[in-house]
C-alpha cells in the first residue's frame, strides 16, 4: 500500500517516470520463457520432437534468456 501511494503522489510531477511495469513486465517473460524451456527440453526428447527441436533452437532459447537477463540488469541499474 506504501508504494501504490508513492507511485501515486510521484505521479503528479509531470517529470517524474517509473519503470516499474516494465520490470514487472520482464519478470512475467521469465516465468513464460523458463515455463517454456522445461515443456521443450522435456517434448525434445521423444520422437516426434527429436528432429523438430534440436540443440539448436535449445540454444536459441538460451539465449532469449540471456537477453532478458541483461534486461533486468538494465532496468535494476536504470532505477537507481
Amino acid at each position: 500500500m506504501t508504494a501504490a501511494v508513492i507511485y501515486w503522489v510521484m505521479s503528479l510531477d509531470p517529470t517524474w517516470y517509473s519503470s516499474f511495469m516494465v520490470a514487472v513486465s520482464c519478470g512475467s517473460g521469465y516465468m513464460v520463457l523458463a515455463f517454456s524451456i522445461i515443456v521443450v527440453i522435456s517434448l525434445s526428447r521423444g520422437e516426434p520432437f527429436k528432429t523438430i527441436l534440436r540443440q539448436t533452437e535449445q540454444h536459441d532459447l538460451g539465449k532469449l534468456t540471456f537477453a532478458f537477463v541483461m534486461l533486468n540488469i538494465y532496468l535494476a541499474f536504470h532505477s537507481i
